[in-house]
């Protein structure tokens, strides 16, 4: 009896220690669960955090950036200015920004490059607007706004396209109209009126181009492109019934023209008469020419100090290079030929741009 009950109480006992430990190993594998799942539930909120900041960030990022760049932009220009969208790589950002009239224009500022390069295109973009808006209601025809462009960055450039010489002038004209027009629509727009320049671009005729020069006056272009075109068909041997020997004469002069003084040649090579295209005309110098005049009685000449001097009408004169310490008989050096023409009374000037000639009559 004794050993059956020890035996009944080992068998007890045995299947208490069981129990226990199938319980903890249950109580640890539970416990290895919920610390599991409360580390991934932690590591999801970590990943949520970081992703939360990290959009922060780029929040924070993007407001400076944009408020950068709408700084730099008022900075230039009045008005009230809203990125509308932007887009970012390496080296730069790009913004599409509008006004409070909705016009839309796009900016960009580098990353890299130190110091950070702001640039934008709002004043080329009213530009355009302005300038559509003349060609539009004034029914013009022959100007072409051709949009060029620079890191997506407008650039407009007006061109003239005529189909005859005679529309040269007219359409030069129309092009100074239309540039005082945009300037004068973009200037309130812009803080420094004297950044509003309009890209002048070429002339097309007739198979020729020639180009406009945004600082010359408009007389100055309406000649050069002329003077281009004229040429061009000579060299080309093109036939243009517009472009007369008047016009060819006027347009196509040569830069030198070899004296001849009542039909006889006047001395060495030095007696020539040059062409200024600042004045359009030709300009004769005294001391070259004076040994030849055939209305000059005598002419004295001083090695020493360089003077020139000579008689004519019995009035002895003196030339000069300089106007300073000018006297009543002082005659400037070089002066133009109608100057000349008067002051020796000659009876007659005749041009010979083909052969390079330039007559001066004085009998």
């Amino acid at each position: 009896m004794i050993i059956g009950g020890q035996i009944a109480m080992n068998l007890f006992n045995n299947e208490n220690e069981y129990k226990t430990t199938r319980m903890k190993r249950r109580e640890k594998r539970l416990l290895a669960e919920k610390i599991a799942v409360t580390t991934k539930k932690a590591s999801h909120i970590g990943i949520a955090v970081l992703i939360i900041l990290i959009i922060a960030i780029s929040y924070i990022r993007m407001t400076g950036d944009n408020f950068n760049i709408l700084n730099s932009i008022k900075s230039q220009y009045n008005g009230k200015f809203s990125v509308v969208s932007s887009e970012a790589n390496r080296r730069w950002i790009s913004y599409e920004i509008t006004d409070e009239n909705g016009t839309k224009f796009n900016a960009y500022k580098t990353k890299i490059q130190r110091p950070t390069e702001r640039r934008n295109d709002y004043k080329e973009q009213l530009i355009k607007k302005f300038g559509l808006e003349y060609i539009e209601n004034n029914n013009i025809e022959n100007i072409i706004i051709k949009e060029n462009s620079s890191v997506n960055l407008l650039k407009p450039v007006f061109d003239i396209k005529v189909e005859k010489y005679s529309q040269i002038e007219s359409s030069l004209n129309d092009l100074y109209t239309l540039r005082e027009y945009v300037v004068s629509e973009v200037s309130p727009y812009v803080k420094n009126t004297s950044t509003i320049i309009l890209d002048f671009g070429d002339v097309y005729i007739n198979g020729h181009t020639a180009d406009i020069i945004n600082w010359k006056d408009i007389n100055t272009n309406i000649r050069d492109v002329k003077k281009s075109y004229i040429a061009y068909i000579r060299e080309e041997k093109i036939t243009d019934e517009e472009v007369t020997k008047t016009e060819i004469d006027k347009y196509l002069r040569p830069e030198k023209l070899k004296l001849i003084f009542d039909g006889e040649i006047s001395g060495d090579m030095s007696a020539y008469v040059t062409y200024s295209q600042r004045t359009d005309e030709y300009f004769i110098k005294f001391s070259d020419v004076i040994d030849y005049v055939p209305v000059v009685s005598d002419v004295m000449k001083n090695p020493e100090n360089s003077t020139i001097k000579f008689i004519y009408n019995n009035i002895e004169y003196t030339i000069k290079d300089t106007f300073a310490d000018f006297q009543k008989n002082d005659v400037h050096d070089e002066v133009a030929i109608n100057y000349f023409k008067s002051f020796f009374d000659a009876k007659s000037v005749e041009y010979d741009y083909e052969e390079g000639y330039l007559y001066i009559n004085f009998e």
